[in-house]
């Protein structure tokens, strides 16, 4: 069995937090040189979607057989 998990959507991108940085950019998790996901996935690593395993029993020194699904992460 598959499970998704959804989060709302926040936006964070609101008030002096738009032009507060010595710079008069963004700071927070909009500014730096790194970006931000809404999603709050790591944008630096794959993403597990999906995880199953196929063999319910394993042997000794035997093998666990899994089917995996992974992306990129969410960026939007």
């Amino acid at each position: 069995m598959v499970q998704h998990f959804l989060l709302p959507v926040v936006t964070y991108h609101t008030g002096a937090s738009l032009t507060a940085s010595t710079t008069g950019g963004p700071i927070g998790v909009y500014g730096g040189t790194s970006n931000f996901s809404l999603t709050g996935e790591p944008l630096n690593s794959a993403i597990i979607r999906s995880f199953t395993i196929t063999n319910t029993t394993v042997p000794v020194n035997g093998n666990l057989n899994i089917n995996l699904m992974v992306t990129k992460p969410v960026t939007q």
